[in-house]
């Protein structure tokens, strides 16, 4: 359990400072912007192809059916190495956890305002047929309680690639994974006891951008 929010920690803090973080790396950028950039560029190798965007840096509340639906519309026009349509398509919504029942909430609704909240007692009831249960809503810690991500996971699994890799080292010196304090070490000398310690090995990074995009909350 330790290991695996150690790894979920890492993702976070990669996805969140991923609108200052060049994809790829300093060294060697893909395509010279941020992971999160409004400006990515089509074909990577061509500083004038057309560009798409997987991030959004105004502030827009996600508990709010017309602020998902632009940043779909958005989201679905992300291009190809070639500057068509991807075909991205996103089902998926991570969430801070001061968001997630509000909008598990809106989206479990059969009628909501035309504002698109369900917050408020004034305004005309619309349908939300088509985004009650389209989206699979993932309560995430996030340190910052605002900020939402739009994912396609049918894409994911085409393309066999997630926004984030994190992978496990296997090391190929048991010391260096296990440690042991026997009765020959100082710590048994100085206390009687003897002990082990476990070392994971592990790292990660986001890889596919595409198949994500970044909202600033509000």
């Amino acid at each position: 359990i330790a290991e695996a929010r150690r790894r979920e920690r890492a993702i976070i803090t990669l996805l969140e400072a991923g609108e200052s973080t060049i994809w790829g790396s300093t060294a060697n950028p893909i395509d010279g912007v941020n992971f999160f950039s409004a400006t990515h560029l089509a074909d990577f190798n061509d500083s004038g192809s057309s560009t798409w965007s997987n991030y959004n840096s105004s502030t827009l509340d996600v508990v709010s059916l017309d602020n998902i639906k632009a940043q779909v519309t958005i989201m679905q026009a992300v291009m190809d190495e070639n500057g068509d349509e991807l075909g991205v398509d996103p089902d998926t919504i991570l969430v801070p956890t001061a968001k997630y029942e509000g909008l598990k909430f809106l989206l479990a609704q059969n009628m909501v305002l035309s504002a698109g909240t369900s917050t408020s007692n004034t305004g005309a009831g619309v349908s939300n047929s088509y985004y009650n249960g389209k989206f699979n809503v993932v309560r995430v810690p996030f340190t910052d309680a605002n900020d939402w991500y739009l994912v396609d996971s049918k894409l994911m699994a085409s393309q066999g690639l997630s926004p984030w890799l994190s992978l496990r080292y296997t090391v190929p010196d048991p010391a260096l994974e296990l440690r042991h304090w026997d009765q020959s070490s100082d710590f048994f000398k100085d206390t009687a006891e003897i002990k082990v310690s476990s070392h994971v090995w592990a790292g990660a990074a986001l890889a596919f951008p595409q198949a994500i995009r970044k909202i600033k909350g509000a």
